[in-house]
C-alpha cells in the first residue's frame, strides 16, 4: 500500500501479461497474489491486524474498520464491500466490487486464514456470471495441531 492504486485497465493488463509469462491462468495468479498480499499487509499493518483472533472476526470488520482505514489513507481507493452471514457452522461472504477481483478476494481470505492458523474450503455459490459480485461459502477445515494426532501405542 505504499504506492497509489493503479487503474483497473493497468491491473487487468499486468495480470494478463504476468499470467501469460508464468503459463498460468489469471484466476490462479490473482488468488496467489491475494494470499501474498494479505501476508504483506499483516506484516506492514500489524497493529491493525493484531486486534483480531480469527478470520471471521477480521471479515466482519472489513467494511467498518479496515476498508475505512484504507480509504482514509488512499481517498481514491475503490475498496470492495463485504457482508458476512453465519449459517450452520459456515460463513457466507457476499463480495461486491466494480473491479471484479473475486479471485484476489478469495486469495486474501485464504491468506487471512493462514495467518490465524485456520483453513477453509471456499466455494462460490452464486451463478458466477457477474464478475462484480459473488457469494462465497467458507467451510472450516480441521487443522491438525501438534500433539493432536492419534498414534497407536508402541
Amino acid at each position: 500500500m505504499g504506492s497509489p492504486p493503479r487503474t483497473d485497465d493497468e491491473i487487468r493488463t499486468l495480470v494478463a501479461a504476468a499470467a501469460s509469462e508464468l503459463a498460468t491462468d489469471e484466476y490462479s495468479l490473482l488468488s496467489w497474489l491475494g494470499r501474498r498480499a494479505f501476508r504483506e499487509l499483516a506484516a506492514r499493518y500489524e497493529d491493525l491486524v493484531s486486534g483480531y483472533r480469527s478470520t471471521r472476526a477480521l471479515l466482519g470488520d472489513l467494511d467498518t474498520v479496515i476498508h475505512r482505514e484504507v480509504e482514509r489513507l488512499y481517498p481514491e481507493a475503490h475498496s470492495p464491500r463485504f457482508a458476512i452471514e453465519e449459517r450452520a457452522g459456515q460463513l457466507l461472504v457476499h463480495y461486491a466490487s466494480d473491479r471484479g477481483l473475486v479471485a484476489f478476494a478469495i486469495g486474501m481470505i485464504h491468506g487471512a486464514a493462514a495467518h490465524f492458523g485456520e483453513e477453509f474450503t471456499i466455494e462460490r455459490v452464486d451463478d458466477g456470471r457477474d464478475p462484480t459480485s459473488a457469494c462465497l461459502r467458507l467451510t472450516p477445515v480441521a487443522v491438525e495441531q501438534p500433539g493432536d494426532s492419534w498414534r497407536p501405542a508402541a
